[in-house]
């Protein structure tokens, strides 16, 4: 058996919250952008996307997984570290 110390799992929740708010947000990013523009988003390697279209998801992507991440990470950790 493992024993993980609190200290270890309060980052590990952290960690994992932080992961799949990620996956999330950018997932319902994509859908979003989808619905308003009715295209994919642009991949930054393309030479077809506009740069105003890439530089928009960039923008959009980084404030929209940055935010949640954010919020995530905060709750999991207040959630972590409650008092028992």
């Amino acid at each position: 058996m493992v024993v993980v110390s609190e200290k270890h799992a309060s980052r590990l929740t952290v960690t994992l919250v932080g992961v799949l708010t990620t996956v999330v947000t950018q997932r319902l990013l994509t859908f979003g952008w989808k619905q308003v523009t009715g295209r994919e988003p642009p991949q930054p390697g393309d030479p077809k996307a506009s740069w105003a279209g890439a530089v928009t998801w960039a923008v959009a992507s980084g404030i929209g997984i940055g935010m949640s991440r954010f919020w995530a990470q905060r709750l999991a950790e207040k959630w972590a570290t409650r008092p028992r």
